[in-house]
């Protein structure tokens, strides 16, 4: 058997990549709320500058 035990700076790395994966996650939710908020204004915008 195994007796693998992790050292901190490993525990560390791992807990650091959940944060950063949070992080890409609820920058990702804020850039879509906002194009989805701000991409009706753009359309009617470019709607009305076109031919």
């Amino acid at each position: 058997m195994n007796n693998y035990d992790p050292s901190p700076i490993e525990l560390e790395r791992g807990a650091a990549s959940a944060e950063y994966a949070l992080l890409v996650v609820f920058i990702a939710a804020i850039i879509v709320t906002l194009i989805t908020t701000l991409g009706i204004d753009t359309e009617e915008l470019f709607s009305r500058i076109t031919f």
